[in-house]
């Protein structure tokens, strides 16, 4: 049943992505912020990069947090990027604004019910618990970092009008995360 969760979470964000931010090249938050970056840099589909950034992440998980977020984990990334390579492409509207405020809003349902149900949706969620487990820095500290990284990032090679709706964009994300996922535990 958790697993069925966590794939319609990860169908919900790939809905998000493929309908809302990627038409208008708004990025997202963490590695899949990355992988949209690179699917529109370049010729491949995003889910494969999504999947193919998460990888050794996912490996180095193993090693560093154990079998059973591990396994949580490849169960989301792997139906995440089969979403993201199976959805088309298609903006629901024409407005960009709109796109922003509305695929922010879904990712972060989407992401919110991953996370109460798996523990982690990938990539630098991994980083982050073991950088906490290992260090002082704070859980929200190294993908807050990353993430003002692709913003700058999106400014650079897009513009910086694209770059502050990704802002925007990440900042509803996290909202909407806030708002399903309230087990504020340090991981």
């Amino acid at each position: 049943m958790k697993n069925l969760v966590v794939v319609m979470g990860s169908l919900i964000v790939a809905f998000a992505f493929n309908c809302f931010l990627v038409p208008f090249g708004i990025l997202s938050s963490g590695i899949s912020g990355i992988a949209i970056l690179l699917g529109l840099l370049t010729p491949f589909n995003i889910g494969i990069m999504n999947l193919v950034l998460n990888l050794p992440l996912i490996v180095l998980g193993y090693y560093k947090l154990g079998k059973t977020i591990t396994v949580n984990t490849l169960v989301c990334v792997v139906s995440l990027s089969a979403f993201l390579y199976l959805l088309p492409v298609v903006a629901i509207t024409d407005n960009m604004l709109l796109s922003t405020v509305f695929g922010g809003g879904i990712g972060g349902i989407g992401v919110g019910i991953i996370l109460k149900y798996s523990g982690t949706s990938g990539g630098l969620d991994i980083i982050a618990i073991i950088v906490s487990r290992t260090s002082s820095f704070s859980i929200g500290l190294l993908p807050t970092s990353m993430n003002g990284v692709i913003v700058l990032i999106s400014g650079f090679i897009f513009n910086w009008e694209i770059a502050l709706y990704t802002l925007l964009s990440i900042y509803i994300t996290g909202k909407m995360i806030d708002t399903i996922f309230t087990d504020h535990v340090k991981l």
